[in-house]
């Protein structure tokens, strides 16, 4: 005969074994997500950095190179 004082509140061993394989699981199908998302915001980042590298060069090179209008010779004005 059992009785009600022998029973202990806890876990049993396969209850604990289904907690962790649960969990193993949904680790295994969210870690691709998380890493791809990471992924795509690091390459957003570069991105963003080339973009203005490569505005900065533009401007860079409009200053030191002389448009084609200013390498014109001024118009003559005529004597009258």
């Amino acid at each position: 005969m059992e009785r009600a004082d022998d029973h202990h509140a806890g876990f049993t061993l396969i209850e604990i074994m289904v907690v962790v394989t649960i969990i193993a699981i949904l680790v295994t199908i969210a870690l691709p997500t998380f890493l791809g998302a990471r992924q795509r915001a690091q390459n957003r980042g570069t991105q963003a950095g080339l973009r203005n590298a490569f505005s900065a060069a533009k401007v860079s090179t409009r200053i030191r190179r002389p448009t084609r209008a200013s390498t014109l010779p001024r118009p003559v004005s005529n004597p009258a």
